[in-house]
Formats: structure tokens, C-alpha cells, sequence
């Protein structure tokens, strides 16, 4: 589904945190009332907010031509709740400051978490896992590479500071550093690697957008290069977790999340990523 509606949103104003600084040295002075929170207060006002990366294909853009899946998801969320889907954009290549947004209050949740972040955001609860991610291996159709294992003589295109940056270093592979995903796929395509640990929503995502490159997936063998991708929420709105939840199963028994998934080049999750 195509979300709602689009309100675009810029971090807090000077007049924002004054007012907010008030708040709290009221709550500090007089008690007053804890954050209500949760499904009360979304379905009092109408909207649901969920943060968002602006220009990050395949998992959201601004543009809304596609939207990415983790926003068709949101808007899933949203049209079972019987409410407007608003966002909050934030880059995360910010990544020291976007889960502030969600505990600040700016939105009601975030999309495409690890579901390991749960053990050390004490502010945070996670929902159950909508996707199996992981970095995986990228070779050409014609290549006889059929494991990262395989390809330990080989020269390994990575994206520099990753997971899979550090996996390789550890395990003695060499490797070919790039600054971003998408310039690693392109030199594969351009024959100046031979394989590529790329994260598995974005290779299958530029696989699908690039039908004419000639290359594939290779399943991940090792599990430190799984993750389980779930949504967050704040730790006080457990009722909107378990809403969520229920609706995430609604869309994987009706088939509504694979479509979705398939529509990005995530069609064969379970066969790469286990």
C-alpha cells in the first residue's frame, strides 16, 4: 500500500524545545501525568508517525515513487489501525541521533531494526521479526564461486567499517574496501571484483533494478552475518507492540509481505538468509 498521506517534518525547533523545557520543569515541580502513549493516543489524534529515511531505496524514500518496502509496511500498519501514516524524515547515516527521535516522542516507531539492538536500548521494545537479513555473497551468473568460503583466494569487494568489513578482516579474506554499497555493485558489474559481500535487501534490490548485470545471490553460510530485521517502539507502548505484531502476521498469512518484499527483489529471503 502506498502510504497516506506525506508531512514532511524537520527535527525540533528552537520553539519546540522551549516549550518542551517547560513541560519538564512542570512535571519536576508538580508531578503531573506520565506519557499516555501507545494506541490511545494514536488513535485519538489519527495518525501514526514512523521514522524514516528520506532517500534510502529499498527501505524508504521521500519521493513515494516506490516508497520502498519498510514504508509500504508502515502503511500496512497504518490502514489496519484505521489511521494516517505521517513521517518523520531523518537521514541515518545520523545514526548517534535518529533512535533519539523515536524516544523523544518525534514518532511512534521504526522500521527495520536489528533485533540484537533490543538487549542494549533499555528504552526500546522490538516487535517480532518481519525479514532475515544478512550480508551476503554477489558473483556473476557464469562465476563457479558457490560460498563466501569459496572465495577465500579471491579479491572481496565490502563496504569499508560494516559487519561484513570487520567478518572478512578477522577471517583473513582480502578484501576490496568501497565507501558505498551501490559502488561496490558496480564494480562487479564491471568485472573489477569477482564477488561482493553486499547487505542482502540492497543487493537484492539492485539485482532486480539491473535485470541486465548477469549476477546472483549466494546463500550466507556463517550466522554472525544474519540479522533479524523487527520494528521498534518505546518501552511504555507495549499495547502498540502487540498491535503491530498482529498485524504482521495478517500480512505474512495473507501474503501480503512476501508481495511486498518480491516487489524489491526480496522474493527468495528464506533461501538466502536463514
Amino acid at each position: 500500500m502506498t502510504p497516506q498521506r506525506l508531512s514532511f517534518k524537520a527535527l525540533p525547533s528552537r520553539t519546540d524545545w522551549i516549550v518542551r523545557l517547560a513541560a519538564v520543569a512542570f512535571f519536576l515541580c508538580f508531578g503531573g501525568q506520565t506519557y499516555a502513549g501507545g494506541l490511545e493516543d494514536i488513535r485519538a489524534a489519527g495518525v501514526i508517525r514512523v521514522c524514516a529515511d528520506p532517500d534510502n531505496l529499498p527501505f524508504s524514500s521521500m519521493a513515494l515513487n516506490p516508497a520502498g518496502y519498510d514504508l509500504e509496511i508502515a502503511g500496512e500498519i497504518a490502514r489496519n489501525l484505521n489511521v494516517q501514516l505521517d513521517y518523520l524524515w531523518f537521514h541515518t547515516s545520523y545514526s548517534g541521533r535518529v533512535l533519539r527521535q523515536l524516544y523523544e516522542n518525534n514518532c511512534d516507531f521504526f522500521m527495520g531494526l536489528p533485533t540484537t539492538m533490543a538487549a542494549h536500548s533499555p528504552r526500546m521494545l522490538m516487535t517480532a521479526p518481519y525479514l532475515r537479513a544478512g550480508f551476503v555473497p554477489v558473483v556473476r551468473q557464469d562465476s563457479e564461486i558457490r560460498s563466501l568460503e569459496e572465495a577465500k583466494g579471491e579479491k572481496i569487494g565490502v563496504e569499508m567499517m560494516t559487519v561484513a568489513d570487520f567478518h572478512l578482516f578477522r577471517n583473513g579474506y582480502t578484501r576490496d574496501l568501497y565507501r558505498s554499497q551501490e559502488e561496490m555493485f558496480q564494480a562487479l558489474r564491471d568485472r573489477r571484483i569477482n564477488v561482493a559481500v553486499m547487505w542482502f535487501p540492497v543487493a537484492g534490490w539492485e539485482i532486480k533494478s539491473h535485470a541486465d548485470a548477469g549476477l546472483k545471490l549466494l546463500p550466507v553460510t556463517d550466522q554472525r552475518l544474519e540479522f533479524a530485521l523487527a520494528i521498534g517502539v518505546r518501552k511504555e507502548d507495549a499495547d502498540l507492540r502487540s498491535k503491530i505484531n498482529d498485524i504482521l502476521d495478517k500480512l505474512r498469512s495473507d501474503g501480503t509481505l512476501g508481495r511486498m518484499l518480491a516487489h524489491y527483489g526480496l522474493d527468495r529471503a528464506d533461501d538466502f538468509v536463514r
